[in-house]
């Protein structure tokens, strides 16, 4: 089981050296956002939780997929600040809904929008919810109390896919999510993302 943010970066250099034309783009590593970038983040952005920019500053989300998850919410031209500061802008169509709720835009899969909880959101600050990219009447699938564990959670379901299948996956990813303290909220939220990505 991967259990913490070094354990993770770990599997993904490892991944990138034995795997390296999937692994070379799930890389986690440093260094992340300068000081002048997290400056520039905090003025564009001041709601961002705290939790998300600890991860943005010691890793480097922009190009980086974990799990079918870009951990960034716009393509890898440009910079992380850019890609922010551009979902999180008029030009997203979900930034009305968005805004409303206390969220902001971090990620995107091939069908969800990964979002956190900002300060003032009836959630918990840094919570990570995703959104149905192509469904606006589906509910947000809750998938984490903060984006460590949100990138602990992906790691391990990319960990198990390599390893695992069908049901057997499935369980173990469960198992794996529960002994992370992840809520039972949590891991119905990860059910559907898994079952696309194992199957």
């Amino acid at each position: 089981m991967i259990g913490t943010l070094a354990e993770l970066e770990a599997f993904t250099r490892r991944l990138a050296r034995e795997e390296p034309a999937f692994g070379t783009e799930c890389v986690l590593s440093g260094p992340g956002l300068s000081d002048a970038e997290a400056a520039t983040l905090a003025q564009n952005l001041p709601m961002l939780p705290e939790s998300y920019l600890r991860c943005a500053r010691q890793f480097r989300l922009l190009g980086v997929r974990i799990a079918g998850f870009s951990l960034s919410p716009m393509s890898a031209r440009g910079s992380l600040v850019e890609a922010l500061s551009r979902a999180n802008s008029a030009d997203n169509p979900a930034q009305v809904r968005l805004s409303e709720e206390g969220l902001m835009q971090v990620g995107i899969s091939d069908s969800e929008r990964v979002v956190v909880a900002c300060r003032g959101s009836q959630l918990p600050e840094g919570t990570v919810l995703s959104f149905h990219l192509f469904d606006a009447d589906e509910p947000p699938a809750l998938l984490a109390p903060d984006f460590e564990r949100f990138l602990l959670y992906a790691g391990n379901l990319l960990e198990i896919s390599l390893t695992h299948s069908g049901r057997k996956a499935m369980d173990e990813f469960e198992a794996r999510l529960a002994d992370l303290d992840a809520s039972v909220e949590m891991v119905d939220g990860w059910w559907e993302i898994a079952e696309e990505f194992i199957y």
